[in-house]
């Protein structure tokens, strides 16, 4: 959890500070309710604002998710790795990882684009759910993790979807309980500016475990997979 925290954490502060400095300066004249809604308000600077942090937030997920793989992975092996050795590989393929995000994001819009496609999506999110720790620990291509990660799930797919619906009611409480954070706020503008601020913060740093808990459920099964899969083929 370590990694997750020494990125997350910073990330939350930083998008917090610039969210609170705005809207008591530049953005004054908008009104609080609409940070949390900017799609819905479609106000310039604001949506811009919710977007950009949006992209940092999901990309810096994605390199703590990477680091804390790397740690994991460590661990389970008999070792320990040092802060600095999980976050080193993490920044080093954030590249790797970005388009990896990219590919799976485009997969995902094509796939809503026909009711077979929408139909197939969970069982190719199945089948891909090991790319990112094929990315990590294989040192692989984004593609080649994709293709990896479908070569590793082949005849696993219902013990994976078992693990993932599992994982899914663990954490399905506290992420609604962290989502409604920041939906009553009170007092003055600049008294309900701050308060989300701090919503922001606690947001970010209530979800660092459940990603772990995720991150971790994912790595030891991908590991379990590998080892299975490597011994059969050298049989």
């Amino acid at each position: 959890m370590l990694p997750i925290l020494a990125i997350q954490l910073p990330i939350s502060l930083a998008i917090s500070a610039l969210t609170v400095a705005l809207y008591l300066s530049v953005f004054k004249s908008e009104p609080v309710e609409g940070m949390q809604d900017a799609f819905a308000g479609g106000r310039g600077a604001p949506l811009f604002l919710f977007l950009a942090t949006t992209a940092a937030q999901a990309l810096f997920a994605q390199v703590a998710r990477g680091a804390a793989i790397v740690s994991i992975a460590a661990t389970a092996q008999g070792g320990a790795a040092p802060l600095t050795a999980s976050l080193d590989p993490a920044f080093t393929r954030m590249g790797a990882l970005l388009a990896l995000v990219l590919i799976i994001g485009a997969a995902v819009v094509l796939a809503f684009l026909s009711v077979v496609g929408i139909v197939l999506l969970p069982y190719l999110a199945i089948r891909t759910a090991l790319c990112f720790e094929v990315l990590m620990l294989e040192g692989l291509s984004p593609v080649a993790a994709i293709r990896r990660s479908w070569a590793l799930t082949h005849r696993n797919v219902l013990r994976l979807l078992g693990v993932v619906l599992l994982s899914a009611v663990v954490v399905a409480l506290p992420l609604l309980a962290i989502s409604a954070l920041g939906a009553a706020v009170g007092g003055s503008r600049s008294a309900r500016v701050i308060e989300t601020g701090l919503h922001l913060v606690a947001q970010g740093i209530l979800v660092i475990p459940l990603v772990a808990f995720l991150t971790a459920t994912t790595t030891l099964y991908y590991l379990t997979i590998r080892v299975a899969k490597d011994a059969r083929s050298t049989a």
